[in-house]
């Protein structure tokens, strides 16, 4: 949950994604680059905004450190964040 000075403002949701760079080719001869594990971070507003971003691993210690401290930075502002786990698997998935 998102708050500005003690209000609810919006959610954060983050996802663990694997990400695999096409590197060259196209269609059927596509060559793909090696899978790295990135973060996307989607945060939405109550007044409708939203945004979406992939951490990448080069930025992801920064940003966890962030997210550890309690804030979220996201459509040009600061937000301070609760967090609580949500597990949206299928139920019996992995």
């Amino acid at each position: 949950m998102l708050t500005v000075d003690g209000a609810r403002v919006g959610e954060v949701l983050l996802r663990r994604q694997v990400f695999t760079p096409r590197v060259g080719g196209l269609l059927w001869w596509s060559r793909w680059g090696d899978s790295v594990e990135t973060i996307e971070e989607r945060v939405v507003l109550d007044d409708g905004r939203d945004e979406d971003a992939l951490i990448l691993p080069a930025n992801l210690d920064a940003v966890i450190g962030q997210w550890a401290s309690g804030a979220v930075e996201a459509l040009g502002q600061k937000f301070r964040v609760e967090w609580v786990a949500r597990d949206d698997r299928e139920p019996g998935a992995p």
